[in-house]
Parts: structure tokens; C-alpha cells; sequence
């Protein structure tokens, strides 16, 4: 990947701390939280680190990066419990060893290792500014990039459009949640007054995919190319594209030791990554 490592540097610094913020908000993902606390405990490995994944990324490092496809890990986490017939007490419990809870459904999460979080962080803003900027996310509210994210410029370095200083990633949950639903609610009036002739009915539907995260293939570098044809620019970021569905097809290898309805060359979603 051509580019001046003094400035690769400095970018990978900013999406670890774009990262790290995410992660201080977030209520769950302990365990990124140990991993990012852990990565720079030392400030001078911290830097080291830095400083090697930038040279990783430029010389196309394949081994290097293996290295870190190795540390991926599967956490699982329960979803929803449910007790016992037996019980025989109403007070609810948390203990461990209570012997009337029992784990009906669990969720999994991907570990990564930091290196692979702040590529990871870095490949999505790349990504989200191409496709909001052709306007591909015009009736997407969930997970958008935020507006603070971006700075204008004539430059045709996707980079340079991006305010590498500011910690924003997302717009804030409940803001899009509200203008979904509003949105929604004003669309069916407009559609209903249309068709006053018509007198035809509206239905509003609330659609949530079951397993969605399990169930979906997804290809990070089919859909790299398809930015590459919106914006020639990200042809230079293949390599980032490359490593990023390496580490997908990894978790994904890793899952289906637990989760076996999951097909042999499926590539599903990472819950816990930015650009999931």
C-alpha cells in the first residue's frame, strides 16, 4: 500500500483513538476493552506497534499479518436464560453456580487483536465515506458515519476528506432511531394523501431479521470493488480490503466449531468490529 509511513503512522494512531472512544461508550465488548488496555499499557511498545504495522501494511507483509489471523478468537456470551421448573424461590439470582438458570440462547463475538481492530476501524471510514458520499446510504439510518467525520476538500485522496482529529465515528443511536420512525410515520402520510382518490390503506412494518449476523455471506473484497468503481481512490486501499476479509473468513472458521448450521463457505459478520 503507497503510502508515507511518517503519515500511515499518524492515521493508524488516529482510528486507534476513534476506536478507543467507540469502545468507551459502548455497554458491552469487555473483552476489546481488556485487548485495547492491554495494547497500550506500555508506551513505548504501543509505539513499536504502531510503527510495524504501518511497515506491515506498505511492504504488503503477508506473514506479518498471519501472525495476527492467529490471535482471533470466539467469545460466547448468553443471550437469554431461562429457569428451571424447580425453582423454589422468587428472589431472581446472578450467582454462577445457581443451579436454576439455564442458557437457552448465547451470542458470539469476535477478539481481534488491536492491530486488527484499528485496521478494521480504518477500512470503515474509508468505506462509509464512498458510500455516503454517492449517496448508497440515503434510507440507511443505523450506523452512519457521522457528519463530524468529514471536511471538505478538492482533494481526490479519500483521506483527506476525513477529520483524522476528530474521535467521532457514528451519528448517535437514538437520533437515527428517532428519524427512522418519524421518517417512517411521514413517508405512509405522504404515500396515503397521494392516493386520496384511492382511499387505499397504509401499513407500517417493523422487521427484525433473526440471526442476522450468522446467517449473511458477506465478501469484503467483492464489495471493495464495487467501491472501486464509485470511487477509482480506493483502488489503494486493496491490500486493507484484502487482510480485513482475511480476518472474516478466520472468524468465521473459528465459529463454525460452535455453530454448525453455519455453511463451510460462509463468511458471516464479526459482532464486536466497526465495520460489522
Amino acid at each position: 500500500m503507497k503510502m508515507n509511513k511518517e503519515y500511515l503512522v499518524f492515521v493508524l494512531r488516529c482510528c486507534y483513538r476513534k476506536y478507543k472512544s467507540y469502545l468507551f461508550y459502548s455497554n458491552n465488548l469487555e473483552f476489546s476493552k481488556i485487548t485495547i488496555a492491554t495494547f497500550e499499557n506500555d508506551k513505548d511498545s504501543f509505539n513499536k506497534s504502531l510503527d510495524s504495522l504501518a511497515s506491515a501494511l506498505i511492504n504488503e507483509d503477508q506473514a506479518y499479518f498471519n501472525s495476527l489471523l492467529k490471535k482471533i478468537k470466539v467469545f460466547v456470551a448468553p443471550k437469554a436464560v431461562a429457569h428451571s421448573s424447580e425453582k423454589t424461590q422468587n428472589v431472581e439470582q446472578n450467582y454462577e453456580d445457581n443451579p436454576y438458570v439455564v442458557v437457552e440462547k448465547v451470542n458470539f463475538f469476535a477478539s481481534f487483536p488491536a492491530e486488527l481492530y484499528i485496521l478494521d476501524t480504518l477500512w470503515s471510514i474509508l468505506f462509509g465515506y464512498v458510500t455516503q458520499a454517492s449517496g448508497d446510504c440515503k434510507y440507511c439510518y443505523a450506523n452512519i458515519l457521522s457528519s463530524d467525520l468529514f471536511i471538505q476538500s478538492d482533494s481526490k485522496e479519500i483521506l483527506d476528506h476525513i477529520n483524522l482529529n476528530s474521535l467521532s465515528l457514528f451519528e448517535m443511536y437514538f437520533k437515527q432511531y428517532t428519524k427512522w420512525s418519524r421518517d417512517a410515520v411521514r413517508r405512509a402520510k405522504e404515500v396515503r394523501n397521494e392516493n386520496k382518490s384511492n382511499l387505499s390503506d397504509v401499513s407500517l412494518f417493523s422487521i427484525d431479521l433473526s440471526r442476522y449476523f450468522y446467517t449473511v455471506n458477506i465478501d469484503i473484497e467483492k464489495i471493495s470493488k464495487e467501491i472501486e468503481a464509485k470511487d477509482k481512490n480506493f483502488k489503494k486501499y486493496r491490500f486493507l480490503s484484502f487482510i480485513l476479509g482475511q480476518a472474516y473468513k478466520k472468524y468465521s472458521s473459528l465459529l463454525r466449531k460452535y455453530d454448525k448450521t453455519i455453511d463451510s463457505k460462509q463468511v458471516v459478520l464479526p459482532i464486536g468490529l466497526i465495520s460489522s
